[in-house]
């Protein structure tokens, strides 16, 4: 449960939270003609792109492939639709468990949640302020995407087999959590929805440290799987996002399997 910089991981979980928001994919602004962005952290200036090449100029093409500047313009609409005193990209990351310990039994550890957000907040949509995160607490949050909006609650067992050849279940230490309504997640998750794999995905480069480029790979089976759902999150400590686009369909197609 090693925890990490987000790092713009959370990339389709605010296009959920912006539909949820302006009432569906019609409300959300045009997608920017700048699919880069440039973001001042101190005495840094960081030069963000897309972290690989979008099939199309689409809220879903974009977002699948890290594209930080219709992030940034994401979160300034998300910031934008609320009342005075409130926070909601704070709020939705609240909701998203990312300042909660899973509630398993082993060691976890979690960023503290703040009081407020940095300044800009476009630093902490596009996954480049000082909030960090754990692939297990990824896992959690982008499950409501193939959950209908629900983020589940943990557990490592469903049931353990005793002596008597009976089965015991194993209850869960918290319970599950609505996030988002059950439209604009499954909307999404269809929006970014694999050819020939009944998978959503999506994948973003992070800058973890000065030195080191890290590629996060978030998917899962798409709410319309009959079968046993399923969510990844898979983060590589290296900068190849089609290696890591390889490993995470190759995973999910083993789980896929009859």
């Amino acid at each position: 449960h090693k925890v990490t910089e987000s790092r713009r991981g959370v990339d389709a979980l605010l296009l959920a939270e912006a539909q949820e928001q302006s009432g569906g994919e019609a409300g959300l602004p045009t997608v920017p003609s700048s699919l880069s962005f440039t973001l001042d952290v101190g005495e840094t200036r960081l030069n963000l792109d897309c972290t690989l090449e979008p099939a199309g100029r689409t809220w879903p093409g974009v977002i699948a492939v890290g594209c930080p500047g219709p992030l940034a313009l994401l979160g300034d609409q998300i910031a934008e639709n609320t009342q005075a005193g409130a926070q909601p990209l704070l709020d939705l990351f609240r909701q998203l468990g990312f300042y909660t310990a899973p509630a398993i039994n082993l060691p976890a550890a979690s960023s503290s949640a703040p009081d407020s957000l940095p300044e800009p907040q476009q630093s902490s949509a596009i996954g480049q302020s000082e909030l960090r995160l754990s692939p297990l607490q990824m896992a959690l949050a982008a499950a409501t995407l193939s959950n209908n909006g629900v983020r589940p609650a943990p557990r490592l067992v469903q049931a353990i087999q005793k002596d008597d050849d009976s089965w015991e279940n194993q209850v869960s230490m918290s319970d599950p959590s609505s996030v988002f309504s059950g439209e604009p997640a499954t909307t999404v998750a269809l929006a970014l929805r694999v050819d020939d794999l009944p998978i959503w995905q999506s994948v973003a480069r992070a800058q973890n440290a000065p030195q080191q480029t890290i590629t996060w790979y978030l998917a899962g089976t798409l709410p319309t799987f009959t079968g046993s759902p399923a969510t990844l999150a898979l983060l590589l400590e290296e900068d190849d996002p089609a290696l890591a686009v390889q490993i995470g369909q190759q995973i999910l197609g083993y789980w896929l399997e009859p």
